[in-house]
């Protein structure tokens, strides 16, 4: 398949489709990038030294937020 054929196809998909293929091949892009490797290991450590919101949280703030108005 080239890429003539593959812009044919990604133009008869819906939106939700081309939605999530572009999500996919940006995936594509970083998943072998050193950088982006690095990057979630940083995460990964700022994670298990405890800097991450519960879901709690962030569902009391969103109620917080949505009983304002906002």
């Amino acid at each position: 398949m080239n890429v003539e054929e593959l812009k044919r196809m990604a133009t008869s998909l819906s939106e939700e489709e081309r939605i999530w293929l572009a999500a996919y091949l940006k995936h594509l892009s970083q998943v072998d990038s050193p950088a982006h490797k690095a990057e979630l290991s940083a995460a990964d450590r700022r994670i298990g030294a405890g800097d991450f919101v519960t879901l709690d949280k962030v569902e009391r703030v969103h109620a917080a937020l949505k009983a304002e108005g906002l």
